[in-house]
């Protein structure tokens, strides 16, 4: 991370050398704040599923309520039925 230097009061250049502390300090928490909001920037947004897909689903279920467990080819058609990717319907299926 970063060090702090503490100012000797006996030394005449540490008012000289404080400066240059204090400019280095605020160097060093610019240079963290940058790496902490790139970091926040990696993180996707999750995306709102539209209505109509989750009523396509929501149907599926209605109708399989005894055996809510489909198979990839049932997984597929119902990806092009709600205009979804396979991998969206996959995520709503297992939550």
């Amino acid at each position: 991370m970063f060090q702090i230097a503490v100012r000797d009061e006996n030394n005449p250049r540490a008012s000289e050398e404080g400066s240059g502390t204090k400019r280095r300090l605020k160097n060093a928490l610019k240079d963290e704040s940058r790496e902490l909001n790139g970091r926040s920037k990696k993180i996707k947004k999750r995306k709102k599923i539209p209505k109509s897909a989750l009523e396509v689903l929501k149907a599926w279920f209605d109708e399989n309520i005894y055996d809510p467990y489909p198979t990839n080819d049932i997984k597929h058609e119902l990806a092009k039925k709600a205009n979804l990717d396979f991998k969206q319907v996959m995520s709503l299926l297992v939550e």
